[in-house]
């Protein structure tokens, strides 16, 4: 029985695809260690996206970037979800970002929820 061999062009070419739709094409020659912060969380989603996910989980997804590099990343995550159609569930403290990004809210207080509702709702809703 003869071994089975991977398939090396396919990955290869998914990978960059998914590096230039992340905007990530002319860095592709660098290692991760040398990209700034705001494109090492960039190449971070463009890994998780590889695998391609119906569901995408992210934590404080904007940390530590820019005010352009946190537009240009909600505006992405959007579209990305959009035109996949995929579920994402994510966790921040950055409301603009929330606001952004989100359909639906659910707001956490020591671990429990206190207001779960549409972006609009919780905008409106002191508590």
């Amino acid at each position: 029985m003869e071994p089975v061999s991977p398939r090396p062009l396919a990955a290869p070419r998914r990978h960059a695809r998914t590096a230039r739709a992340r905007r990530l094409a002319a860095e592709a020659a660098e290692t991760g260690g040398e990209l700034s912060y705001g494109k090492q969380k960039q190449l971070e989603l463009a890994i998780a996206l590889a695998s391609q996910p119906r569901l995408l989980l992210l934590d404080e997804p904007t940390a530590g970037m820019s005010p352009q590099e946190t537009g240009e990343t909600i505006a992405s995550v959007r579209d990305i979800v959009k035109a996949r159609g995929l579920t994402l569930l994510f966790t921040e403290h950055d409301m603009a970002v929330v606001f952004g990004i989100a359909e639906r809210i659910s707001v956490l207080h020591h671990g429990e929820i206190i207001a779960p509702a549409n972006p609009m709702r919780c905008a409106t809703t002191r508590k």
